[in-house]
């Protein structure tokens, strides 16, 4: 299996996050490996607390929706790592993530509706 730039610092943020003894050195293997990508990097930052929330919403920002459930993930990484309450951090990854998925849900589920002229669902919507 072919892993994404964004998986791999999924892969370090969970050794960050079980306190496994390698975590800050793949973090930096990993931080070589990325140098060319800035989102990747700046994700990366975010998790290891190199940079503030305010400079990582402003590096995302370009990039539209798909960053930001992971970029508010880097962040409670960070807040987990430093002994402070990531909880609210990770439901906010969590409503972010829902965010971006939710109009694929709906309209995956409206695609499979039948479409008989007995459907529940208007016309106009099918």
């Amino acid at each position: 299996m072919d892993l994404t730039a964004s998986d791999r610092v999924y892969a370090v943020e969970a050794a960050m996050l079980a306190h496994l003894p390698d975590a800050a050195s793949r973090a930096a293997e990993l931080r070589k490996r990325v140098a060319n990508e800035p989102l990747t990097t700046v994700l990366l930052d975010a998790a290891e607390g190199r940079i503030t929330k305010e400079a990582l919403m402003k590096a995302i920002a370009d990039d539209g929706i798909s960053a930001v459930p992971h970029a508010w993930f880097a962040l409670a990484v960070h807040a987990a790592a430093a002994g402070e309450q990531p909880a609210p951090l990770f439901r906010k990854a969590a409503e972010r993530a829902l965010d971006r998925e939710f109009p694929y849900r709906i309209a995956a589920k409206m695609a499979a509706w039948p479409q008989t002229s007995k459907s529940p669902v208007p016309a106009a919507t099918r």
